[in-house]
């Protein structure tokens, strides 16, 4: 195609001088996407792939494109998904999870990319339930809100791990980059997957505008509570530690 004709394309011409076509619309009916598993079948030793926090070997899907936060310091939203969450259907999602369990049976654990997985609680639970009745092990993408109930769902249903950003263990600085979270919410959240058995895999930035050799101290502590922190089970109220 001529590249002028192309939406969405940005090109040098002949005069040096470069132009932007207009934008390409973003894809609305996710479902109308070919299921990625199979082209890993074809074209990948998925063995080559290791994450340290995954079951290997492992594949890693998308139940849907965007995310709705507004964290400064992401450049996903910004330079490839949009801030539209734009999602697969249930049905669709747990049918590509099936044909993952029955053609690539040596695959410990699905993990779902999508930046903010948790973002709709019904959904989550619903998906979380099907994927139970496919008895597969799954990990997902999580921000630090996740109600317990919610998780207890996840927990029963298959889950085993959760990718978290806390980012920060200071209010300051998540209010700095607009994170949507606070940390005594995040701090019930890690005491609640203590609780269930959750692995939760944390990540930390430090350098984030505002940021203090204190408030740096301040988040590595905090990053070593919600590793290693006492609490009161929720149904006996003893206290116990857990790693």
């Amino acid at each position: 195609m001529p590249f002028a004709d192309i939406k969405g394309l940005s090109y040098r011409k002949s005069d040096a001088s470069i132009e932007h076509n207009e934008s390409r619309p973003i894809i609305e009916n996710m479902d109308e996407l070919p299921f990625v598993a199979p082209i890993y079948k074809r074209d990948l030793t998925i063995g080559n792939y290791f994450i340290g926090y995954l079951n290997y070997p492992y594949v890693s899907i998308y139940k849907g494109r965007g995310c709705r936060s507004r964290c400064t310091f992401c450049l996903w939203p910004q330079t490839v998904g949009g801030h539209q969450y734009r999602v697969r259907s249930v049905e669709n999602v747990l049918e590509e999870v099936k044909w993952i369990r029955d053609n690539m049976p040596e695959v410990k654990e699905t993990m779902f990319d999508d930046d903010t997985f948790t973002d709709f609680k019904p959904r989550v639970e619903e998906i979380a339930r099907g994927l139970g009745k496919l008895g597969v092990t799954w990990s997902c993408n999580a921000k630090a809100n996740v109600p317990f109930s919610t998780l207890k769902i996840m927990k029963e249903n298959g889950g085993r791990l959760l990718l978290v950003g806390y980012e920060s263990g200071d209010d300051q600085i998540l209010l700095n980059i607009k994170k949507g979270l606070r940390t005594d919410i995040a701090r019930r959240f890690a005491e609640d997957c203590h609780t269930l058995g959750i692995k939760a895999h944390g990540t930390f930035i430090l350098g984030l505008p505002g940021e203090t050799k204190e408030r740096i101290e301040k988040t590595i502590r905090y990053a070593k509570e919600s590793i290693r922190t006492p609490f009161r089970c929720r149904r006996c109220r003893s206290p116990r530690r857990t790693n």
